[in-house]
Parts: structure tokens; sequence; C-alpha cells
């Protein structure tokens, strides 16, 4: 355990040392998707779109993006983990595990999801693989920006991610289960 978070360390400030302004500015944009302020209002403009276009993935969403954000919020609580000194700018919370990596699976990977579906349903094989590429970059991108800033630990972003693909897959499990349903 001694040698992860040496390791964690390292990394950190690593990259602390090693900015440039073109990536700062990169960075800061893909962080900010992933903040609170954006994402909160985008949840209930999504929300909208799906509810008058792909209905059947509503519950499912939110099941998702709330059960990726709860599971947060309790193992924050629960573990406490303080942020690394190496950060560039201040954020308010513990540090494990990390939210902007949650959302980035919880949020956007099940965004992802929908619109993969839809092309897939369409035929639209191209598409598909297009939206599942460009969605896997995002992510890996939105929990790397954690890390170049120094607010997180790579273990609290793959922590993230982790627990954002517990929800994802909540969210699955659900839409799945309610086809089956409806189809009895």
């Amino acid at each position: 355990m001694e040698n992860i978070f040496l390791l964690d360390t390292q990394i950190v400030k690593f990259w602390s040392e090693n900015h440039t302004s073109f990536f700062d500015t990169f960075f800061k944009v893909i962080t900010f998707l992933g903040n609170a302020k954006f994402v909160i209002p985008l949840f209930f403009v999504v929300s909208m779109i799906i509810f008058y276009k792909k209905r059947d993935f509503l519950f499912s969403f939110f099941v998702s993006f709330f059960s990726s954000i709860i599971i947060t919020f309790i193992l924050k609580y629960l573990l406490q983990r303080e942020r690394p000194i190496y950060a560039t700018f201040l954020e308010n919370g513990f540090s494990f595990p990390s939210g902007h990596a949650t959302v980035a699976i919880g949020f956007y990977g099940f965004i992802g999801y929908i619109i993969y579906k839809y092309f897939k349903q369409k035929n639209n094989y191209l598409y598909s693989k297009i939206i599942l590429i460009e969605t896997i970059i995002f992510i890996l991108l939105l929990g790397f920006s954690r890390i170049y800033f120094g607010v997180h630990y790579p273990t609290d972003v793959l922590a993230g991610f982790a627990v954002g693909m517990i929800g994802f897959c909540f969210g699955i499990i659900f839409y799945n289960k309610r086809k089956i349903l409806l189809k009895q």
C-alpha cells in the first residue's frame, strides 16, 4: 500500500512540474465539463431530451447518475482522504474517489451509451463506433485532467472510474430489466 501511495504522489508531482499553457487551457475546459456547476444544469437538459426522445432510457439514466454520485459521497465521507499537496488550484472536499471521474462514466458514459444504442438500432454501425470511441476518449481525458491539475491522485481517478462503472452497470441492468418486464 505504501508503494501505491508513493507512486500516486510521484505521478501528481511530475504533472505539477510539467505544465504548459496549451494543456492548462485544454484541461481547464475538460475539467470544467465534470464540474457540478456544469453537470447539474446539463443533467436537467439531457433528462428533458431523453424524456421527449428516448423515454425508455430515462429511469436508467437517473439510476446510473444518482447511484454513482451517492456511492462517491459515501466513500468520500468514510475514507476522508486528503487531496494532494501539489494541486494547481484548491478544491473542496476529500479526494477519494474522484467525483469528476465518477461523473465521467456514470453520467457522460451513460449518455454515450444511449447515443450508441440509438445509432446501432438505426443500423449505423460507423456512427455507433465513433460515439463509443469519442466517449471513451472523453472519459479518459476528464479523469486525467484531475491528475494533471494535481487535485486527485491516480488511484482517486481509478476508483472514481470504478464507482462510475458500478452506477453505469446499475443503469444498464435497470434498462434491461425494464425491457424484459415490458415484453411479458
